[in-house]
């Protein structure tokens, strides 16, 4: 895990405070376990093999288990300290999530909150490979995979937009945006992205222009300063760099909700620390929704 995080054996080493050698001992006696070679050598540093990068997804797995481990044996003798990972995506940092964070803060000084924003496909990434405890993740639909557990915490309208200058008239359809530039959060084969999984609903054929940009800031200047359309939620539309500069079309179809939810894998392998997180987490969002909400995870 050293190497691929610093990309050289003596890198690797200084962080780990022992010596090269010991790493490229360590290596080969891993390499000669396993029967393949773990690194691929070059002037320009040492990168993991296929199989050195298959034996890391697991190595972060076990990590996470065993800080897992850890953290509640020290609950369990009383010292209340540890971490909390957690991945969000854009649209949910602008709800109640802030409130979660900081009630939680308020309660457990001693422990430490990592949090970041995030793509939902590197939310599951981050879940499957044991970098992150918890995602609250927006997509379109509910995911169905048996290696995390879902619950939907509130939902969100979607909105097709272009900005006010400018704008074409007699645009009544989704069909007629098809020749022009639309800008696009995520890779089209991403699952629930809002672009692929809006055309897909609409029974409508992708547009072929397209610029995808996952940076917030840069996507908002270029749908103010372009006549490309976008997809946005309603709390997007109230950030600042969309705010009075774009507004929604008034289109015949009836697009699909965005689900906001908190994923994780099963409850037996988080700690207690991390749900009783995701359990505040689950409260304050379905109070901001209207909703009454159970305390525990199901």
């Amino acid at each position: 895990m050293a190497i691929d995080a610093h990309g050289s054996l003596s890198m690797a080493a200084q962080s780990l405070h022992i010596t090269q050698p010991a790493v490229t001992k360590a290596i080969q006696e891993l390499e000669s376990a396993l029967g393949v070679s773990l690194l691929v050598r070059s002037s320009q540093g040492a990168q993991l093999s296929p199989s050195g990068k298959v034996l890391v997804r697991h190595a972060r797995v076990i990590d996470q288990e065993i800080r897992h481990a850890k953290e509640n044996i020290d609950r369990l003798s009383g010292l209340k300290k540890g971490n909390v990972f957690i991945g969000v995506t854009p649209v949910v940092a602008s709800g109640p999530i802030a409130k979660a964070i900081s009630a939680f803060n308020r309660r457990y000084r001693e422990i430490n909150i990592h949090i970041n924003e995030m793509r939902p496909a590197q939310i599951t990434e981050g879940l499957r490979d044991g970098t992150l405890d918890l995602g609250v993740v927006s997509r379109i639909g509910i995911p169905n995979s048996p290696r995390f557990q879902w619950e939907t915490l509130y939902r969100i309208n979607v909105q097709i937009c272009m900005r006010n200058n400018n704008r074409p008239p007699n645009l009544r359809s989704i069909t007629d945006l098809y020749d022009y530039t639309w800008l696009v959060w995520d890779k089209l084969e991403s699952p629930g992205c809002m672009f692929s999984e809006i055309f897909n609903h609409c029974n409508a054929k992708l547009p072929e222009k397209i610029i995808r940009c996952s940076s917030t800031v840069l996507y908002s200047q270029l749908a103010a300063q372009e006549d490309y359309v976008c997809v946005l939620t309603d709390p997007a539309m109230t950030w600042p760099g969309f705010k009075g500069a774009i507004t929604p079309l008034k289109l015949k179809e009836e697009l699909p909700m965005m689900y906001v939810g908190l994923a994780y894998k099963k409850e037996s392998l988080l700690t207690d620390i991390v749900i009783e997180f995701a359990e505040l987490i689950k409260v304050l969002c379905k109070e901001s929704a209207g909703v009454s909400a159970s305390l525990s995870i199901k």
